[in-house]
């Protein structure tokens, strides 16, 4: 499958844009040419005996969303939804109960 092209065609069908800018896959917001904070992450596909398959996912995070402290985040939810690692499924881990301490009852002062 093909992907569409972006930005504008010649005759020849060749890109004559001089910038495309880039959309932020976690916050859906343009990043814009002087983000230099930003990243452009590409993923690897690999088949079951762990090599690559020549294709991979390109991830855009914005450095708006990398200064909050939210892009690991990000990037597992991104995997998560297009497949590339599975979601946690496990039981949460159950606390240990703690032995009852009995409390001695206080002494009261006797009235005279």
């Amino acid at each position: 499958p093909s992907m569409p092209s972006i930005g504008t065609l010649n005759e020849e069908g060749t890109n004559v844009d001089l910038y495309i800018p880039r959309k932020c896959h976690a916050s859906n917001s343009l990043i814009t040419a002087f983000d230099f904070a930003s990243i452009h992450l590409n993923i690897a596909d690999v088949d079951a005996n762990g090599v690559m398959t020549g294709s991979n996912k390109t991830f855009c995070i914005s450095g708006f969303v990398r200064q909050q402290g939210d892009s690991d985040h990000a990037i597992n939810r991104l995997c998560i939804t297009h497949g590339i690692i599975r979601p946690r499924t496990a039981k949460p881990k159950k606390l240990k109960k703690r032995a009852a301490v009995k409390v001695a009852p206080k002494k009261t002062a006797a009235k005279p």
